[in-house]
């Protein structure tokens, strides 16, 4: 009988340790701080590419703690009010701390992995050799996705890979995926970006959308693409760091080559049309601008892209003749360098 008895209670213990086990597997814990003179009264996660909110968090004395539970992997932002700028977190069962000197969260083995790719990949971006680099890239998603192809940060990897390696080596990729992964709204977003990229790939005739100019007068693409002239579509916007540094370089082109029939558009997408109206007159923009505020479909879901800066060059006739191209490779890809 006491032999039956310890083995109860060895029992009771075991199956108690694999509930707490569980339960506390469950849940994360991120603290944060944020930048002295931050007025931020509330910080946010929210879905990676999303609206949608996945808590919310008190800031006190530039402190804040967010505490919950988790059923799968997400990848999030941390950010205030406006939505922009904070941190890219890749939420887990983990402890993980924010400070404002970086853009990462430290802590979590998922996310470690997170920032590890993006580190390499930021390596990456520092090659010259454009063969070397979409080489790499090729190589170190292909890694990422064999370790990481139910979960998702290899839905990630996939979603930001598009660009440099095309839609049709991530399809490949997506044939492996695991039944979780499916689930993921960046993989599911990864899906449609590939079928719209697909769709407007090189050598495809330009898809018409509705837009809106800064004035908000609705206009269509094609009173601009395929009417006699290599066209530039620059998709931008205002919060975008990236894309106010590619203007200028874009001004050099339009300088140099606007007489010899190159035109540049600007589409400004996920910003106000004010925020950008009021960005091309601080930037001294020359070219037409565009905005998808507050349209469906957007410029990214007819052309396939989530990234930007990110460009779209038309031939006279609006064949799409390359896609997210280097600025410096654009005269001899429409032949004016010569």
């Amino acid at each position: 009988m006491k032999q039956q008895l310890t083995i109860l209670a060895t029992m009771i213990c075991f199956v108690a340790f694999v509930f707490q086990s569980c339960g506390e597997g469950k849940r994360y814990h991120i603290e944060g701080t944020t930048e002295e003179g931050d007025t931020s009264g509330v910080m946010y996660i929210r879905l990676y590419k999303d609206t949608a909110i996945v808590a919310q968090a008190e800031v006190k004395n530039h402190r804040f703690v967010f505490e919950g539970e988790i059923i799968e992997p997400m990848l999030v932002s941390v950010t205030n009010g406006s939505g922009h700028g904070g941190w890219l977190v890749m939420l887990d069962a983990d402890r993980m701390t924010l400070t404002p000197d970086s853009e990462f969260a430290n802590g979590g083995r998922l996310n470690s992995e997170l920032v590890h790719f993006l580190e390499q990949a930021d390596s990456l971006d520092g090659l010259d050799d454009l063969r070397q680099q979409t080489q790499g890239y090729r190589e170190l998603t292909k890694l990422y996705w064999a370790r990481h192809h139910d979960d998702a940060l290899g839905a990630y990897v996939a979603s930001v890979s598009i660009y440099a390696l095309g839609a049709d080596f991530i399809d490949s990729l997506l044939q492996s995926a695991g039944e979780r992964v499916k689930q993921n709204n960046i993989f599911r977003m990864v899906e449609k970006n590939v079928a719209n990229a697909k769709r407007t790939a090189v050598g495809m005739p330009f898809t018409d959308i509705t837009l809106r100019t800064t004035e908000g007068q609705t206009v269509k693409l094609s009173q601009y693409v395929g009417r006699g002239k290599y066209v530039i579509m620059d998709c931008w916007a205002s919060w975008c760091p990236p894309c106010r540094r590619l203007i200028p370089k874009l001004k050099e082109l339009y300088k140099k080559y606007q007489n010899c029939g190159l035109e540049i558009i600007g589409v400004a997408t996920r910003d106000k049309i004010s925020d950008t109206q009021t960005a091309a007159l601080e930037l001294q923009v020359p070219w037409t601008v565009l905005s998808d505020d507050g349209l469906s479909p957007t410029i990214r879901d007819i052309y396939g892209f989530e990234g930007i800066p990110y460009m779209v060059v038309f031939a006279p006739d609006g064949t799409i003749i390359a896609r997210n191209p280097r600025e410096e490779d654009i005269p001899t890809l429409i032949g004016i360098d010569k």
